[in-house]
C-alpha cells in the first residue's frame, strides 16, 4: 500500500496539470466557459497547495480537512456535472472524465495519501525510558541515545530535507530558540535521509541544536517508526532511500523518561511548536 501512495503522490500532480492545461486550452478556443471554470476549480487548488508547500516550504501543518482545497475542487465538478446533465451533450464527457479524475486525486491525497494509519511505538510512548540506539553525527562519528539523557530534550524524527512540512516545522522551532535555551532545553533532529543533507541543514541554521543522520534506518526500524516506502516517487534521483520515518517528536526529562509523545498519522498534522515549549515550562 505504501508503495501504491509513493506513485501516487508522483502521479498526482503530473494528471492534474493534464487537467489544467485542458481548461487553458478550452479558454482559448472558447468553448463552455462553466465547463471550463469547473475544471479550473477542480484542479487548481490541490496543485497550487502543493506547488506551495513544496517551493516556499513555509507550512509546517494544516487542517485535517483541507476545506480550502476539497470545497473549491468538489464545486469544480458539480458545475461541469450540473452542464453535462443539463445539455446531456457527449461532447462534455471528457470534461466530465477530467473532473471527475481532479476532485478524486483530491479526495484521495487528503483522505487516504495524508493518513499514514500508523501503528504507535509503545517503545516511544509516555512513562518509557528513552532506549538506547546509536545514531550519526554530522562529523559522522557514532553517538549514543545516552548521550541524550542529563537535560531536558526535545526529539524530532523527521522525513529529510525533501519534506516540505519537515522543513516548515524545523524552521519555527528554530525561530524560537533563544527561549528553548532560555529554558534549558535541548533540541534534536534526525533523519534517514544521507548524511550530507544532515550536514548541510546543519550547517545552514549554526545553532546549539543537534543534527543526526539514522544510518540505513536502522533506528526507526528499531523503535517502530520506519515508513516503508514513504518517499514520494521520483525523489530517489535526489539520493533519498525509498524507506523513511514517521513524522514523530518526543520529550524526555533529565533521567531519559519520555514525557511527550507525538506519533501523528497524518503527516499534514503537527504539534505546535508553543505547545512543545509548554511541556518544559
Amino acid at each position: 500500500m505504501n508503495l501504491i501512495k509513493s506513485i501516487f503522490i508522483f502521479l498526482a500532480p503530473l494528471t492534474l496539470f493534464v487537467v489544467l492545461t485542458q481548461a487553458i486550452l478550452g479558454f482559448m478556443n472558447k468553448s463552455n466557459i462553466l465547463i471550463n471554470i469547473g475544471l479550473l476549480m477542480s484542479t487548481l487548488p490541490l496543485l497550487l497547495f502543493l506547488l506551495y508547500i513544496l517551493i516556499f516550504k513555509k507550512l509546517a501543518r494544516t487542517s485535517f480537512h483541507l476545506p480550502w482545497v476539497s470545497v473549491p475542487s468538489f464545486l469544480g465538478y458539480s458545475l461541469v456535472l450540473f452542464v453535462f446533465i443539463k445539455h446531456s451533450n457527449v461532447i462534455y464527457i471528457n470534461a466530465m472524465v477530467y473532473t471527475m479524475a481532479s476532485f478524486f486525486i483530491t479526495f484521495l491525497y487528503i483522505y487516504w495519501y495524508s493518513n499514514n494509519a500508523r501503528t504507535k511505538s509503545e517503545a516511544l510512548g509516555v512513562s518509557q525510558q528513552l532506549p538506547i540506539f546509536m545514531l550519526k553525527n554530522i562529523e559522522n562519528k557514532p553517538v549514543s541515545s545516552e548521550s541524550l539523557i542529563g537535560k531536558k530534550t526535545l526529539i524530532f524524527f523527521y522525513r529529510g530535507n525533501w519534506c516540505p512540512l519537515c522543513m516548515a516545522q524545523i524552521d519555527e522551532i528554530v525561530k524560537m530558540y533563544k527561549q528553548f535555551e532560555k529554558h534549558n532545553i535541548d533540541v534534536v533532529f534526525i533523519s534517514p535521509q544521507p548524511a550530507s543533507h544532515t550536514e548541510s541543514l546543519a550547517k545552514k541554521f549554526d545553532l546549539s541544536f543537534k543534527f543526526y543522520t539514522d544510518e540505513k534506518n536502522k533506528v526507526a526500524e528499531q523503535l517502530g517508526i520506519k515508513h516503508n516506502f514513504g518517499l514520494p516517487m521520483g525523489f530517489q534521483a535526489l539520493g533519498y532511500k525509498s524507506d523513511s520515518v514517521y513524522p514523530t517528536v518526543i520529550a524526555i526529562d533529565e533521567q531519559g523518561s519520555i514525557i511527550y509523545s507525538d506519533q501523528t498519522s497524518n503527516y499534514r498534522i503537527r504539534p505546535e511548536p508553543e505547545d512543545l515549549l509548554g511541556i518544559f515550562v
